[in-house]
């Protein structure tokens, strides 16, 4: 495959930049007047405002779809950076690759699956009185356990890709040494 010349470093820094971008859209809009609101019953929501608070649904579902495509696209990344760095038959490539068959990651690269066919389900827990949303959470991937709640397992995804990529910068720099003293 023919790559630009680029950094590819730096292509996996965007890309993380891309994930946080949207993590921090998904805390925002998860926060809006719509996400708390009960659809069918809510009486304290005139019909006039209605649009207005499904724009706020639609933006968040919007990010956080993109979340996990962007979330893959970093692994994805990575694997081009590696390749290009070490090669395709590298060790270093068969230890991403076995990295990517993490619990963490299968559940994220499940949830990018899925927001190709439609928008990821969540489910809000709100309070009796003021109807204010308490925590929201995902649900459909994860086989172990409780779902993550948003954004707190979000956020736990996009630390598990940042520490890999500081594996794979580390693994760049001490390949670097190695050659140095060669």
């Amino acid at each position: 495959m023919f790559l630009p010349n680029v950094d590819l470093e730096e292509m996996v820094k965007a890309a993380l930049w891309n994930v946080d971008y949207h993590l921090r859209a998904v805390k925002h809009f998860n926060q809006q007047p719509g996400m708390s609101t009960l659809w069918s019953d809510d009486p304290t929501v005139e019909n006039e405002r209605r649009p207005h608070l499904q724009a706020d649904v639609n933006r968040f579902h919007a990010h956080l779809r993109s979340f996990f495509w962007e979330l893959v696209a970093t692994f994805d990344a990575m694997e081009v950076w590696v390749t290009e760095t070490y090669g395709r038959n590298s060790g270093r490539l068969a230890e991403l690759r076995q990295r990517g068959k993490a619990d963490w990651f299968v559940e994220v690269s499940n949830y990018r699956n899925f927001a190709h066919r439609c928008f990821l389900v969540s489910q809000g827990i709100y309070g009796t009185e003021n109807r204010k949303l308490i925590a929201r959470n995902l649900i459909q991937a994860r086989k172990n356990g409780g779902q993550p709640l948003i954004p707190d397992g979000l956020v736990e995804y996009l630390n598990e890709m940042h520490r890999l990529f500081v594996d794979i910068r580390n693994f760049a720099a001490a390949s670097a040494l190695v050659g140095k003293s060669e």
